[in-house]
């Protein structure tokens, strides 16, 4: 059930973040295209895309928040948005809010 719940999600995700233009138009980017060409950036976006639907947060969001690509921290920052955990959104928003790219921060 596990991995079919993830594979839901993932194909979410990927709908989601794909950019959908009509057939025969030029093919327009996502910022997330670059992660969702990559199999490590796929799991980071499943992930936090299945917090985000869950509502709470879970364990991969302590290395997700910390993340080297900017893309991910922000996607963090939007989905600590989105879920009210008492456990750690005020303590994660709060490390974001210290990051070094302005985009993230805001």
């Amino acid at each position: 059930m596990k991995v079919r719940i993830k594979s839901i999600a993932g194909a979410a995700v990927l709908m989601a973040l794909s950019a959908c233009v009509p057939s025969g138009a030029a093919r327009c980017q996502s910022r997330y295209d670059r992660l969702l060409h990559d199999s490590a950036g796929v799991d980071k976006l499943t992930a936090l895309a299945q917090m985000e639907e869950n509502g709470r947060l879970d364990e991969t969001i302590r290395a997700l928040v910390a993340d080297p690509d900017r893309l991910i921290r922000l996607r963090c920052a939007e989905v600590l948005g989105r879920v009210d955990d008492d456990t750690g959104t005020i303590y994660y928003l709060s490390k974001l809010a210290k990051d070094g790219d302005p985009e993230v921060v805001l």
